[in-house]
């Protein structure tokens, strides 16, 4: 039995389903072309739902001093699973998670770097200069519901 999952990319051939959205089983074989066919289309339809909410995301912060959405770079193709934004600093952060928490927006730190945590504290690393940055600095916003569609209702 394979095992059940979420996952935000795919690949398909015409025997096995390597992953897909929902819970699909992987490896398991199919050879009916119709359940591909559609699988696929589910998976294209729900990228393209990701992939608008990304847009409207940078259409609207790109006029908000100092946060940055966070946007696939040239000649690449997100599928925008998560959506992130930059802020200036870590103040900057813990204001915007305080804020937006508050206000019913679940967002979240990017991680908690590993060498945060008590038992990996002595361990060796190389000062972490750009990942605590990262880390610091960066915000994970929701992806699953698009800003003009709660306008709507």
């Amino acid at each position: 039995m394979g095992h059940r999952v979420n996952v935000f990319s795919y690949e398909l051939d015409e025997k096995v389903p390597i992953a897909c959205v929902g819970s699909v089983i992987i490896g398991k074989k199919w050879k009916d072309k119709d359940l591909l066919a559609d699988l696929k289309a589910n998976i294209e339809k729900y990228i393209e739902s990701k992939r608008k909410v990304a847009v409207e995301y940078e259409a609207y912060f790109k006029n908000v001093l100092d946060i940055e959405f966070f946007v696939d770079s040239q000649d690449t193709f997100s599928n925008y699973w998560l959506n992130a934004v930059i802020l200036k600093d870590k103040d900057a952060q813990l204001d915007f998670l305080q804020q937006t928490n508050d206000n019913g927006v679940m967002t979240r730190p990017i991680w908690e770097l590993m060498n945060r945590l008590p038992m990996f504290e002595n361990c060796e690393n190389d000062g972490l200069k750009n990942t605590i940055w990262f880390a610091d600095c960066v915000v994970n916003i929701p992806s699953s519901v698009r800003p003009s569609d709660l306008s709507q209702e």
